[in-house]
């Protein structure tokens, strides 16, 4: 990735190496900001991202963030529901 702003989510696949997951030509990434994973250590009482990335579950929290569908804006209506590749179904809900 290039943003900066994405940096977190980067290093989490590095250290997970999920990387493989994440390179597939035909799925969709729902990439969390280095923002919302600051929003996240704050609600989880911890004190650094390190200690953050180092939860147990970090590598589902990735999964969950995969769909092995490409998609396009255009192509997500309001209220779609897909299956990450943690296999939980997520909904997008389009304002």
């Amino acid at each position: 990735m290039e943003d900066s702003n994405f940096s977190i989510f980067e290093e989490a696949v590095q250290k997970t190496g999920l990387s493989e997951n994440v390179k597939k030509d035909k799925s969709t990434l729902f990439v969390p900001t280095n923002e919302a994973f600051e929003n996240l250590k704050i609600s989880l009482g911890l004190s650094s991202i390190e200690e953050l990335l180092a939860q147990e579950n970090l590598s589902e929290v990735i999964l969950n963030h995969i769909v092995y569908e490409k998609l396009l804006l255009e192509d997500i209506d309001k209220n779609i529901e897909f299956e990450t590749v943690a296999g939980d179904n997520i909904v997008l809900i389009s304002c």
